[in-house]
C-alpha cells in the first residue's frame, strides 16, 4: 500500500478512519505527496490511497480507482484575505472551483 508520510496533513486521517474499522494497512511506500503516490500507482509500484479529486484531475488513462471503505473525509477549505483587493480573474477562478467540484462525484459540497 502507498500512503501518505506520518506527518503528511493527511495521514492522521487515514490512520484514524483504519483504526476505527480495525483495519491493518501493509504500508510498503510512504510519500509526502499525493501526485507522487499516484504516479507510482500508475507505474505498477502498488495501491495507493490518495484523494479522488485529483486523481480526477489527472485524467489518466487505464487508472482505475475504487471508493475506500471505510471513508476518510476531511473538510477542504477555501481561504481569502478579506482585506486584499478582489480580483475578478480570482472570482473566476473560484467560481470555476465550486463549479468543477459540484460536478464531481467524489465531492460532497
Amino acid at each position: 500500500m502507498i500512503t501518505y508520510l506520518p506527518q503528511a496533513l493527511l495521514r492522521p486521517y487515514v490512520d484514524k478512519a483504519m483504526s476505527d474499522a480495525s483495519v491493518a494497512l501493509n504500508v510498503t511506500i510512504e510519500v509526502g505527496l499525493s501526485v507522487t503516490a499516484i504516479m507510482l500507482a500508475f507505474n505498477g509500484a502498488g495501491i495507493a490511497l490518495v484523494e479522488p479529486d485529483l486523481l480526477d484531475a489527472m485524467r489518466l488513462p487505464d487508472m482505475i480507482s475504487r471508493p475506500l471503505v471505510p471513508r476518510v473525509s476531511f473538510k477542504m477549505l477555501l481561504i481569502r484575505n478579506r482585506s486584499a483587493p478582489r480580483a475578478r480573474i480570482v472570482d473566476d477562478f473560484v467560481d470555476h472551483l465550486y463549479a468543477q467540484l459540484a460536478e464531481s462525484p467524489a465531492s460532497s459540497l
